[in-house]
């Protein structure tokens, strides 16, 4: 018996942008040049992060 898939926790842009206090748009910059890929969220064109990933750049850059 295998264990089910479990989905990773993403975060979106604008969740992001509202928690660092700057724009979509940058939010979107500092992912890419940190390299954490976007998962693409097509409803309404937001990108989404692993969450994991997003606190491993936090514990890194914000401190």
């Amino acid at each position: 018996m295998t264990l089910p898939k479990i989905k990773k926790q993403l975060v979106t842009t604008y969740m992001l942008a509202q928690r660092w206090n700057m724009s979509t748009r940058n939010v979107m910059r500092v992912c890419r040049v940190h390299k954490i890929k976007a998962h693409k969220l097509t409803e309404n064109g937001q990108n989404r992060y692993d969450r994991a990933a997003i606190q491993a750049l936090e514990a890194r850059v914000f401190i």
